[in-house]
């Protein structure tokens, strides 16, 4: 058996062997990286898996508890003092938790959470922005056993309300703040949605009814201070990552306890722990949601399980540049979890003033959307201590920690590109039947085999959780992403498969934009495409008004009164770059809009006179062409 508990080789022929040697013997080093987690009863074995069910179920038998492994571990270790979490407030105001207080906080929210009736199993929501009191729930959760559901502060209260009616939550955790006026309004529209849960509001300003935070934290009892962390099955549902969709029934990922912690402890051991002999990790800057799949895994649970300290700081009053400033003036050495979109703006605002060389990011690890060697190059030098310390990260969602990824240093980084396969994990680029692609051959991004952090269904929803990422090729699980594998072992990515695009870093269905739009008494239909605009995708909206409004109502207010339907109902995110309104869509024969020809002319790839014999209304076309270019 190999020894794994040594970090994979920095050079690229070391890591790929390394690689090879974790899937031949894939339980080995699973199960040598869950010695990372301190177990209350060991799992009798390490996975078991059957994706024509499909049906997971890793470290079976085996029990912990997450709260306990990220807090209590550190205080038998003697590390109370260490630093766990720095926050930088609305007004740039540093506020500092060492492991003892942040568990004396975690401690006695708990007692709180549970004398009001809150344990084992059952759902609370947090709709909060990113925070100390965020990570204070999330962690007095897990340690009651509870199950907790992080949604982004960006979410409509509509989305937000439906989300806790679906997954059956008996609290729901909101703030009021001065600083975000916009998240305050969707916070009252929620309020007045919400009837079902016990709701407690972190603030001062909060209605009779609802817990305040400040009361909920004064009155815990001595008696229930001492209850000691609830230990939960391995496959008990640690929390619940909901999409933002605008359409059908919610749909909530779940993430179990030990698989994701395990997968989450280990990537943070290889990702963002120095490449020296010594594993303490430099502190994390995480400039994701908390509240999404790569702030839940990378942001908040890795760092502390290792012993990391976690960085975090509102968007408030403060700027870009004084913010990135404050950070590394205050915290250095720190590594950085970003996106593409949000490096480009930290770019813009710090050329003009250059960040000094010995106070720079140690680390930029980039996730949600294309990371393009151009802006690796740009971030080297404005943002990092040195060359090739900027990586990418391919996560998703479903997946819960990165599978594909760079890694700091010129032997295993190769700017643009998706990465290598993590430790343990196994890609297949396939065609549309399944079978493999050679090097350099584009095909569908498809795994024939779990992994631990993987979702194990779709809550209440068993039948849509097979279909989604079973039903493509029976016996893999379907990313929809398009890649291509170099002759070296890199992945790239090539596209999507299906109507996802990714808008200002968030991933976003056109469906649902659509279904928005038509749900507009004025329009007769809708079809939203995405394009390509400066390396980076953004939507068109052609919209077919009825017939009987199309001369009497303004385009200008109704393109209004439409983006304001998306904001409320999905984000401002998701506000089409253009809307196009026409009276007709192109069309096959057969009467199918043709969706290709439409991102065709959006992107202003279209001559008028080119060929299309397959649209039966070829007078469309010219119609668009003539509103794109007018």
């Amino acid at each position: 058996m190999v020894d794994f508990k040594d970090r994979p080789p920095n050079d690229l022929r070391g890591y790929l062997e390394f690689h090879r040697r974790s899937i031949e013997q894939r339980e080995d080093y699973w199960r040598q990286q869950a010695e990372r987690l301190v177990w209350t009863e060991k799992f009798s074995s390490v996975c078991g898996e059957d994706f024509s069910l499909p049906a997971l179920n890793w470290f079976k038998d085996g029990r912990l508890n997450a709260c306990f492994n990220a807090l209590d571990v550190q205080l038998e270790k003697g590390a109370g003092d260490k630093l766990a979490l720095v926050y930088f407030d609305d007004e740039g105001k540093q506020h500092l938790y060492s492991y003892r207080q942040l568990h004396d906080r975690v401690q006695r929210l708990a007692a709180a959470l549970f004398s009001r009736g809150m344990d084992a199993g059952k759902r609370v929501v947090l709709y909060l922005p990113d925070s100390p009191q965020a990570l204070f729930f999330m962690l007095a959760s897990a340690r009651l056993g509870l199950t907790y559901v992080p949604i982004p502060a960006r979410f409509s209260a509509e989305k937000v309300a439906s989300i806790v009616e679906h997954c059956n939550a008996s609290m729901l955790i909101v703030a009021k703040s001065t600083a975000r006026q916009d998240y305050n309004k969707r916070v009252n529209e929620l309020i007045e949605m919400s009837s079902g849960p016990a709701l407690v509001v972190v603030g001062d300003d909060h209605p009779k009814d609802a817990i305040a935070y400040s009361s909920l934290m004064a009155g815990e009892s001595s008696e229930n201070e001492s209850r000691p962390p609830v230990a939960v099955g391995a496959e008990h549902p640690l929390f619940i990552q909901y999409a933002n969709s605008a359409t059908g029934i919610p749909r909530g990922s779940i993430m179990t306890s030990a698989g994701f912690l395990v997968q989450a402890a280990t990537a943070h051991d290889y990702l963002f722990a120095p490449r020296s002999s010594s594993r303490e990790p430099d502190k994390l800057y995480c400039a994701v949601e908390l509240a999404s799949a790569a702030g839940q895994c990378h942001g908040v649970w890795g760092p502390l399980l290792n012993g990391g300290c976690l960085v975090i700081a509102a968007t408030g009053k403060v700027g870009v540049s004084r913010r990135i400033n404050r950070v590394l003036d205050q915290c250095s050495p720190v590594a950085a979890l970003s996106t593409p979109d949000r490096l480009k703006e930290w770019i813009s605002q710090l050329e003009k003033q250059p960040l000094q060389t010995d106070k720079r990011f140690s680390l930029i690890a980039a996730c949600r959307d294309i990371l393009t060697p151009r802006l690796c190059n740009q971030a080297d030098k404005v943002l990092t201590e040195q060359d090739q310390r900027v990586i990418n990260l391919w996560i998703q969602s479903e997946t819960g920690a990165a599978l594909i990824c760079t890694f700091p240093g010129k032997q295993l980084n190769r700017p643009g590109a998706l990465g290598l396969p993590f430790p343990g994990v196994l890609p297949r680029v396939c065609d549309e039947r399944g079978k493999r692609r050679g090097p350099n051959q584009g095909g569908l991004l498809m795994f024939a085999e779990s992994w631990p952090a993987m979702l194990r269904g779709i809550w209440g929803q068993s039948e849509r959780f097979r279909e989604l990422y079973f039903g493509r090729i029976p016996g893999n699980f379907s990313t929809g992403d398009a890649v291509r594998v170099d002759a070296s072992g890199y992945y790239w990515f090539m596209g999507r498969r299906d109507d996802v695009i990714k808008v200002r870093g968030f991933s976003l269905r056109t469906a649902e934009v659509e279904a928005v739009l038509q749900s507009h008494s004025k329009v007769t239909q809708a079809v939203a495409v995405g394009i390509r605009v400066d390396e980076n995708d953004q939507l068109v909206a052609f919209v077919v008004l009825s017939a009987s409004l199309e001369q009497k109502v303004g385009e200008e207010t109704l393109e209004e009164e439409l983006s304001e339907s998306i904001e409320a109902r999905i984000g401002d995110f998701a506000i089409p770059r253009r809307f196009v309104f026409v009276g007709q869509l192109p069309r096959t024969a057969s009467g199918k809009v043709t969706r290709r020809v439409l991102r065709r002319i959006a992107a202003g790839e279209l001559a008028r006179n080119e060929d299309l014999i397959h649209v039966a209304n070829r007078g469309s076309i010219d119609e668009l062409i003539q509103k794109i270019q007018g």
